[in-house]
């Protein structure tokens, strides 16, 4: 598209990249008080002139912020997902049934055995990525889940633009031949869609997109940062008075990043289903008689 051609470094790429990158570099020069890991004074690039160092600090961050992003998308928002659902269901009240699928009794038996393989499979990796993410997990079942804070970030819209919205659903389906699936993120299909053609509405896909994937990176990072901290204390013995410290700060960071994701994540959603709204080619479609 056009539009992207003309910004070849947008605010995603600072966001999403360049800053999560260098942040966690200057967590580990912290934690394992790595002197001269400065832009200005990296040991690695001591021969360098110190323009030179700052131009290899930004391309490590900047390398580095890409490897947070993608490890990121595979932990923080494969749980949000797996959770809680898509924001595209639950902005419309559906709500997720369980963390780990259920197998359906309704199949033939060869059917039975093959999905039955499948869930053995899946139930195999989202058990491993609740380890991975323990610190972050541990909160959101105790806030989240128990004190019902999932509640406040995971609300639908009201009533009548629910209404509004699953109507121009709808419309949509049957101006563009597809159907939606009990499983999986319909919403792809709008976003880009509207992506292309209501340009005014594109800047604002941006910065969400920009945002989310920001505390989505950052997010990790913090829960990264606690298992680092806690293999600090097995193998090197830290106070455990300071362990204590930094492993709970950055569990309670982790997880409040871990909220703003998954509200950005909703605002931008939320967008593209305002697109459908105002789409005035979707309201003189009919659908009484449709499916």
């Amino acid at each position: 598209m056009e539009y992207i051609n003309k910004n070849p470094f947008s605010l995603y790429d600072f966001l999403g990249y360049f800053i999560p990158g260098a942040f966690f570099c200057y967590l580990l020069a912290i934690t394992f008080n790595l002197e001269g890991f400065a832009c200005f004074n990296f040991n690695l690039f001591d021969g360098l002139r110190a323009f030179d160092r700052s131009v290899a600090f930004v391309i490590i961050s900047y390398v580095l912020g890409h490897a947070l992003n993608y490890l990121s998308s595979l932990t923080i928002e494969r749980y949000s997902i797996w959770s809680i659902g898509y924001p595209s269901r639950f902005i419309l009240g559906e709500k997720q049934s369980c963390y780990l699928k259920k197998l359906n009794n309704k199949d033939d038996p060869e059917e039975k055995k093959r999905r039955k393989k499948e869930l053995c499979i899946s139930h195999m990796w989202r058990l491993l990525l609740l380890i991975v993410i323990l610190p972050i997990y541990i909160i959101d079942i105790v806030a989240g889940k128990l004190l019902g804070f999932r509640n406040y970030y995971t609300n639908s819209v009201d009533p009548t633009l629910k209404k509004i919205i699953e109507k121009r659903i709808k419309q949509f389906k049957i101006k563009h031949k597809f159907t939606i699936s009990s499983e999986g993120d319909y919403f792809r299909v709008i976003w880009h869609y509207y992506y292309e053609n209501f340009g005014p509405h594109m800047v604002k896909l941006d910065k969400y997109v920009a945002l989310y994937g920001f505390t989505r990176s950052v997010s990790f990072i913090f829960c990264a940062y606690s298992w680092i901290i806690l293999i600090t204390l097995l193998l090197h013995g830290i106070s455990l008075y300071y362990f204590l410290i930094g492993y709970f700060l950055s569990s309670i960071l982790s997880y409040i990043f871990y909220i703003a994701f998954v509200k950005f994540y909703r605002r931008f959603t939320l967008e593209g289903f305002m697109c459908l709204v105002i789409d005035k080619d979707l309201a003189e479609i009919n659908v009484d008689n449709k499916n």
